[in-house]
């Protein structure tokens, strides 16, 4: 399935009045609503956040250009559940910094909280999804069933540099 950019942008609008915090890893699925919504901060002048964690699990920082950002830095050893290294410790660590993300946006009076979220994620085994959900993350890419083959287009399409860039989930 393709999808316009011009589709993933009015369902990106129907957000802005209430301003954005996007969790942005750099990846291609992030870099890609950060360009978009980025863009559209430039039209319709929104408040907009790039929320990146930092962790031994992602040491690395990147830029997110123009866009206000906060790095939010994660010990996950320091939860004590993760010390255990439990079935679900992919779920206790995304429900801890999305619900740092989360205290963040709303201390800056963000009202919507965003991810990078593609759909073939959800065919996949991911217990971090199950967080998300339950902090009330949106998902475009997922929620408009836009796969990562498509992301990828868009992102080279707006000539962005990370279009063919590997994943790399922690």
């Amino acid at each position: 399935m393709s999808v316009p950019a011009e589709k993933l942008r009015a369902y990106l609008r129907k957000f802005s009045a209430g301003g954005i915090a996007l969790a942005y890893s750099g990846g291609v699925d992030s870099a890609l609503l950060l360009a978009l919504l980025a863009e559209l901060r430039r039209e319709k002048n929104f408040p907009l956040l790039a929320l990146t964690m930092r962790s031994p699990f992602s040491p690395w920082s990147v830029c997110a250009g123009d866009v206000p950002q906060e790095i939010v830095d994660v010990e996950p050893f320091s939860i004590p559940a993760l010390k255990k290294n439990p079935p679900d410790r992919c779920y206790i660590c995304k429900f801890t910094f999305f619900s740092r993300f989360a205290e963040i946006a709303r201390s800056r009076g963000l009202h919507t909280l965003m991810d990078g979220t593609n759909a073939d994620d959800l065919g996949e085994h991911r217990p971090g999804l199950r967080a998300t959900r339950e902090l009330g993350v949106i998902s475009p890419l997922a929620e408009l069933e836009i796969g990562k083959k498509d992301v990828r287009a868009l992102a080279e399409s707006l000539g962005l540099a990370c279009a063919k860039k590997p994943s790399s989930p922690c």
